[in-house]
């Protein structure tokens, strides 16, 4: 069973998905997942039953669930994805940034650079304002976009706020995501 590739219908006989709250829990599996071990099998299907079925997939990492099948580890929104699509997504942004906010409605399947305008401001951001940073040698402050990988110079300016209102309007102009920016 290992060597099978992970799809919609393997999902759904291995785990349930509450798309309400984002959560995911292992079902009880049928023997047949156990049979490549040979001897032993059924001792490993009743270990794993009693130990895992009805168990919440929560494995973290960098903040993100992820969970093994097949014997591959895989992002759990992503296996959601497939779940309730039957696709598997090029890359799924969580909508309000929360990487272990697995809820349906928080989902979209979207391509690195529609996922890339939805970015928390950066930690080293000194102006509060994603794309406006302060330009030593000319001391004026500068704003900028990017927009599918190209960079947009939007001006430079004496005033913060003037730099910041540009690069606000560039955000509606180019329909930017409203949680592009945000606070980490």
């Amino acid at each position: 069973m290992l060597t099978q590739e992970l799809t919609q219908e393997i999902v759904h006989e291995l785990i349930t998905y509450d798309p309400h709250t984002g959560k995911c829990f292992w079902k009880p599996r049928d023997i047949k997942w156990f049979s490549e071990g040979g001897i032993g099998a059924h001792g490993k299907w009743v270990r794993w039953n009693k130990k895992c079925a009805g168990k919440e997939l929560n494995c973290v990492s960098h903040g993100y669930l992820r969970a093994r099948f097949l014997g591959h580890e895989y992002r759990l929104h992503r296996v959601i994805w497939l779940y309730m699509t039957g696709l598997w997504p090029e890359q799924v942004d969580h909508i309000n940034g929360v990487p272990d906010d697995n809820r349906w409605v928080n989902l979209r399947n979207v391509d690195q650079c529609d996922n890339m305008l939805n970015r928390q401001i950066g930690r080293h951001n000194t102006s509060g304002k994603m794309g406006v940073s302060w330009h030593k040698k000319s001391k004026r402050w500068v704003a900028k976009i990017t927009i599918r990988g190209k960079v947009i110079h939007l001006g430079s300016y004496r005033s913060k706020d003037d730099a910041i209102a540009s690069r606000d309007q560039a955000e509606i102009k180019y329909g930017i995501h409203p949680n592009h920016g945000r606070a980490a």
